[in-house]
């Protein structure tokens, strides 16, 4: 039967609630992983010990540095030739830096000043303390006079007001003295793209340490890190010297751990997988209650043809019979007879469904009396004997209980009925049926077996299951509602016995069996 509009639109809506609740559960597990996560910084120290032997190594660097700066300037100032003064230009352009030479006789009087451009600004004029400044807009460089004297050092640096020059002096003689003017610019440039290079080799170890440190003059940063980390310096070294001034800078590093609290995450895991799985179930039984419902819907219209079937039939032999009664006596009989099983077939359908909605309501209830097992079987086997006849099928009937026993008369009926019910409409290709009974040690036993196209193992599970009729293209087209032997093992049950499918190389086999003690053992002792 196809499903109906609303059986589909109730699908989808309980697929689309499993989906939401699924959706939910992963949001769910989700946020509680998120929760139970911790993470965790731990603080590397810089290493100290390599941090001191790089600025040991720099600062040796720089000490070497000043040491040839100052050498080459001494060299230029005793290279100092006032009667040559473009040898002497080309002297102090070849020393980084040097952008004015003054030369002084030791008595102050001036006999050289060269001046070469500068970056930004010309140097300023020199004096000698004491004498008269040649007129400048330019604040001159005053040379105390002291310096003059043989006292004093022979060479040596001038404390310079202004921070872009620097000033050194030496007198190369008793009748000279030399001044140079050294742009600090220029000078740090030349300097820095020196220990640029000298950085290449020396700052290799603590790149390849991966500590966080910079060297930086005051021209931008020389080596490290460009752009320092949020966390508080570790360390700060400067390092001066008469070429410039540097600061190494240095930052812990940090690392970072993710931790889940086990709590958190058991947690969360459960706490999603009981909403998950209690939409799995919540969609399963949505699933079966829609399920059930169209079995219902679909049982119903297989119980009114199953009703309506019958009563036609007997309509039509009914007429048929009347038309027989006066002209053909025995036809208009065998009609009659035919309107009998159709009454019969009918009164088993009602019987069963009855049965069923009593079983639904919780009200069906079985009553025990005597009587003769073989008996009742027969009288059945009566009832169906005419119509399996006429479907071909040779009837091969073994009593074995004729012993007055104490049971439910009605429901062996019932379930006697639908087992050879069950055989005549699936069954009756194999031609051939065997009832058997058996009374042993107060249990009954019924025996109903075929040569039918059998029960696959696969079906073999769902046969006794309400609304279930096993697809076959053999016994296709049979008509039925559903509930014959769901009803007969349920009755069976109730009676403290059970129905089962038996093994069998051909057809099916059905055995009840049910306890029945001998009705005279049964009696009152007063009654004996």
């Amino acid at each position: 039967m196809r499903p109906s509009r609303h059986h589909s639109s109730s699908l989808r809506t309980a697929r689309f609630t499993l989906g939401l609740m699924l959706l939910a559960a992963s949001l769910l597990t989700l946020g509680g992983v998120r929760l139970a996560r911790r993470e965790r910084i731990e603080r590397l120290p810089a290493d100290r010990v390599r941090l001191q032997e790089f600025t040991d190594a720099f600062q040796g660097e720089l000490e070497r540095l000043a040491s040839l700066y100052q050498e080459h300037l001494s060299t230029l100032a005793v290279a100092a030739n006032p009667n040559a003064v473009d040898q002497t230009k080309s002297q102090c352009a070849r020393v980084a830096g040097v952008r004015a030479m003054h030369v002084f006789r030791t008595t102050g009087a001036a006999e050289l000043a060269v001046s070469l451009p500068g970056l930004h600004r010309s140097p300023p004029p020199v004096s000698i303390e004491g004498a008269n400044a040649s007129p400048s807009f330019a604040k001159p460089l005053v040379v105390p006079a002291s310096l003059f004297s043989g006292q004093s050092p022979k060479h040596g640096w001038l404390k310079s007001l202004d921070p872009h020059w620097k000033v050194y002096w030496q007198r190369v003689s008793r009748e000279r003295f030399v001044v140079l003017l050294i742009e600090s610019e220029r000078l740090r440039q030349t300097v820095d793209t020196h220990l640029k290079s000298w950085l290449n080799q020396a700052f290799a170890p603590i790149r390849e340490s991966g500590e966080l440190v910079r060297l930086r003059s005051n021209s931008g940063v020389l080596a490290g890190i460009s752009t320092p980390p949020q966390s508080p310096m570790a360390l700060t070294t400067p390092l001066r010297n008469l070429l410039g001034s540097w600061e190494l800078s240095a930052w812990d590093r940090t690392q970072s751990h993710i931790e889940y609290s086990p709590a958190g995450l058991t947690t969360a895991f459960c706490a999603g997988t009981l909403l998950a799985l209690l939409g799995l179930l919540l969609f399963r039984q949505q699933r079966r209650a829609l399920r059930l419902a169209e079995e219902r819907v679909s049982f119903v219209n297989r119980v009114s043809h199953e009703l309506g079937a019958p009563l036609t039939n007997s309509l039509l032999n009914l007429s048929l019979a009347d038309d027989f009664l006066n002209l053909d006596p025995d036809r208009a009989r065998s009609r009659l007879l035919l309107v009998s099983e159709e009454m019969q077939r009918l009164a088993r359908i009602v019987s069963n469904v009855l049965t069923f909605s009593k079983t639904e309501r919780g009200t069906l209830s079985l009553a025990e009396n005597p009587c003769v097992p073989d008996a009742v079987v027969s009288e059945v086997l009566a009832q169906f004997e005419p119509a399996l006849r006429r479907r071909g099928m040779q009837i091969e009937w073994l009593p074995g209980s004729a012993t007055t026993v104490v049971l439910c008369v009605d429901a062996l009926v019932q379930i006697t009925g639908n087992l050879l019910s069950n055989a005549e409409k699936y069954a009756h290709s194999g031609k051939w049926l065997q009832i058997q009974t058996e009374w042993k040690n107060a249990m009954f036993s019924l025996r109903i077996s075929d040569r039918g196209p059998g029960i696959s193992e696969r079906d073999q599970a769902r046969i006794f299951e309400p609304f279930e009729r096993v697809g076959s293209h053999v016994h296709e087209g049979a008509s039925g509602t559903g509930l014959g032997l769901a009803i007969a093992r349920d009755l069976a049950g109730r009676m403290g016995g059970s129905l089962k499918l038996l093994p069998s190389d051909s057809g099916a086999s059905f055995e009840l069996r049910i306890p029945a003690h001998s009705a005279i053992l049964s009696l009152p002792p007063h009654s004996l």
